[in-house]
């Protein structure tokens, strides 16, 4: 079995040495390791050029966003499984993808989705108790962690991300996959990655437009319009962005989204 690991970047030197090493210090040793940079202006490739002779393929040029990058990724990658794993994410330990292919080899036949549990990280601590998805009830109601996915060639050699969405391509690519009966999901209750919470989901000025974006995947898939469900998602983002700049980002992931989280897990 051969895994492809994707990381897409920009100006991410950061975190991203954390990245290439939690993946360059694996114990499974089959795996494809690809970067995509988009044209970073600060010292990201640099980092990336001290690991290029152990990096299988690095792109390094100007993309439509990270959906395009991801993309490019999946169009390059030759292995069973893909795993989009984002310039500030980490893999949670050196036996994490050799466990995930030792609960591959359990089942019948390949599963199409396997999705391990992301550990959230807040300002580089970790969560101990904050692991996403918590269980297979809740991987089946929400979309599933990207970067604790794994993917198979079958799905990503066939359906891509739609390169035009700014925020919300993870939910597109989701709504796809149900609507084509491939969304197939099993769930392993093990902490594969660390995730950083933030990312885009913390620029304010593009929470408004995820509400108009979402609608729009909905559309696309089934000719109807919401309006009271636009309003609601634009509440919800709006609610949001006021919270984080009142809070700021860490007491807002600590003091609401955590305790929604903790809740939200014993009702389901």
């Amino acid at each position: 079995m051969k895994i492809t690991i994707v990381t897409i970047s920009y100006n991410s030197e950061k975190h991203i040495r954390q990245t290439i090493s939690s993946v360059l210090s694996q114990s499974f040793t089959n795996i494809e390791y690809i970067i995509v940079d988009g044209l970073s202006t600060d010292t990201t490739m640099k980092i990336v050029g001290e690991y290029k002779d152990k990096i299988d393929l690095i792109i390094s040029e100007q993309d439509a966003g990270m959906y395009d990058a991801y993309n490019k990724g999946a169009a390059a990658a030759t292995g069973d499984y893909i795993l989009y794993l984002n310039s500030d994410d980490y893999l949670r330990g050196d036996d994490a993808v050799e466990t995930m292919c030792r609960r591959i080899a359990e089942y019948e036949s390949p599963p199409k989705l396997l999705a391990g549990q992301a550990n959230v990280v807040i300002d580089d601590v970790i969560i101990p108790d904050w692991r996403i998805p918590y269980s297979a009830k809740l991987t089946e109601k929400f979309d599933p962690m990207l970067p604790s996915l794994l993917i198979h060639k079958d799905i990503y050699t066939n359906i891509l991300f739609d390169s035009n969405c700014k925020i919300g391509g993870d939910t597109d690519f989701y709504l796809r996959l149900r609507k084509l009966e491939l969304f197939e999901i099993s769930f392993v209750p093990i902490l594969m990655t660390c995730f950083r919470m933030g990312g885009v989901s913390t620029n304010t000025q593009k929470i408004g437009y995820y509400a108009l974006e979402k609608e729009m995947f909905l559309y696309n898939l089934t000719g109807d319009v919401s309006i009271k469900r636009l309003l609601l998602n634009y509440t919800k983002g709006m609610t949001k962005m006021l919270c984080m700049r009142i809070l700021g980002n860490r007491n807002y992931y600590l003091k609401i989204v955590y305790p929604l989280y903790l809740i939200r897990r014993k009702m389901l």
